[in-house]
């Protein structure tokens, strides 16, 4: 089935040179720093929609879960009219409308400032080019995801088992200037769940 999410990822820099380094003992690095970022996906996902969905070597996959297709379609739509709804019984969607018609040539009218899409059916759903902006209660959400995503960026800094690291000679030559460099990205979207 279809559903919105947030995806994060997070990857090892230079993972390469650390598993030639260690060899089959990267496995203990890379469970250092899963516990990190797992530790934090959990925390700071909005109910329990934080989760690692995937580790391939030194890189992890995050998803925080929005909703179904049609859920979070439904909310949109609902959140929409009944803002809309209770404009129309002041007046002050017609005030608008009218000040927006009166823009003369040239300019892009727009009904009550929201951006026509173009709707399609496909298999029963119908498919809106949604903008996860306009989902009510998204920037909590992704307010969250993004906290845990600078927590794990701070707690791989942070975390005792990492800094140990920090002395294996293999990985510092022996002077202490290893330390797990970590590059991190987000974006949002629809995937097949």
């Amino acid at each position: 089935k279809l559903v919105y999410a947030l995806f994060g990822f997070a990857g090892i820099n230079e993972f390469s040179k650390q598993l030639r380094a260690l060899d089959q003992e990267v496995i203990n690095l890379i469970n250092d720093v899963a516990k990190v970022i797992h530790e934090e996906v959990y925390r700071w996902g909005y109910g329990d929609s934080g989760q690692c969905n995937k580790n391939l070597g030194g890189a992890f996959l995050m998803v925080y879960r929005i909703g179904d297709f049609k859920d979070v379609q439904e909310k949109r739509d609902r959140a929409t009219n009944v803002i809309f709804d209770q404009g129309k019984r002041s007046g002050r969607i017609a005030t608008l409308k009218n000040r927006k018609n009166q823009g003369g040539p040239g300019k892009t009218k727009h009904t009550n400032g929201m951006i026509r899409r173009r709707k399609k059916q496909q298999s029963g759903i119908r498919m809106n080019t949604l903008q996860l902006a306009s989902s009510p209660g998204i920037t909590t959400f992704t307010d969250r995801a993004l906290i845990g995503m600078l927590k794990s960026f701070a707690g791989i800094y942070r975390d005792r088992s990492l800094l140990n690291w920090k002395n294996d000679f293999r990985l510092g030559a022996g002077v202490g200037a290893f330390s797990v460099d970590m590059i991190f990205g987000m974006d949002a979207g629809w995937a097949v769940e």
